[in-house]
């Protein structure tokens, strides 16, 4: 296909699969600075595929966002209003999705940023933090712009907290940065599977977007959670994978509304949208 014909929207696709390349490359590096010391990592580090001018600014935009969630005061940390904006600042990774109109003048020209409704995840964020979780472990981090986030606020509230972040392939942005300001824990290439059974204050469950896949997911870490949300539970896209993410949360939404706790989410009638279920021990803690 002629290079020309690539429409603005497929761009990002490249920039995140180069640039995952390279975060690979890095931490190939670092494993071999401790096999053969004649390497020169830096070359390798460094020469890795640099981040463009763009995804640069949009790094550190981030950054600053980050940041100021960081240094919130105690009542800018439970304003709405505020987080709201902060995570605007940071911004929405590139999409030409519709349903993101409302929100255009906060999507980033990279794919550096959410894929979320920023409503959503700012009330998901609000009312996971009543709890001051301790252990979060996210399942399907991408980029980390959701991660990044919330590990900001939920350390904001609980200095104790450490973010488990869960994924098949390093695609993340800026996490070396990051991870020297955040209390992050690493846990790349790994799935669920690999934590199957144990307990996390908060489990946010967003990688396989199948019936079988996010099922698993809650099989394995979502049933031994505190809280177990899950993102995409409107998403009727995914309908096509043996009913998808929709008819998972649904099922769990017939087995356990009458003795827990759910919340869901919902900005929109048929796309994203965040679920939560509530178990025994956070309900005694104080919902």
């Amino acid at each position: 296909m002629d290079l020309n014909e690539f429409s603005k929207r497929h761009r990002h696709f490249l920039e995140e699969a180069m640039f995952g390349i390279g975060r690979r490359l890095k931490r190939h590096a670092r494993n071999f600075r401790h096999v053969d010391h004649s390497i020169d990592t830096e070359v390798i580090a460094v020469k890795e595929l640099e981040l463009s001018p763009a995804q640069k600014h949009e790094i550190q935009k981030g950054r600053d966002g980050l940041a100021r969630i960081l240094a919130a005061s105690d009542a800018e940390i439970h304003d709405r209003r505020f987080l709201l904006d902060c995570v605007c600042q940071i911004g929405i990774a590139y999409q030409d999705w519709q349903a993101l109109s409302p929100f255009t003048r906060f999507i980033n020209s990279t794919s550096y940023g959410i894929v979320q409704i920023p409503t959503e995840l700012v009330d998901y964020l609000m009312i996971a933090g009543k709890f001051r979780p301790e252990t979060v472990a996210e399942v399907g981090v991408f980029h980390g712009g959701t991660a990044y986030i919330s590990a900001a606020y939920f350390y904001r509230l609980n200095k104790n907290l450490r973010y488990t972040l869960i994924d098949i392939c390093d695609s993340l942005f800026d996490y070396d940065y990051l991870s020297s300001v955040l209390p992050l824990d690493l846990q790349i290439p790994k799935t669920s599977g690999d934590f199957i059974g144990r307990h996390f204050d908060l489990a946010f469950i967003d990688a396989d977007h199948g019936y079988d896949g996010s099922r698993i997911d809650w099989l394995n870490v979502g049933r031994h959670a505190g809280v177990a949300a899950f993102h995409d539970i409107d998403g009727a896209e995914y309908d096509g994978l043996n009913g998808g993410i929709r008819r998972t949360w649904n099922e769990l939404k017939l087995e356990y509304r009458m003795d827990r706790p759910i919340i869901e989410v919902s900005h929109h009638p048929s796309w994203m949208g965040i679920g939560m279920i509530f178990n025994d021990r956070a309900v005694s803690t104080g919902f």
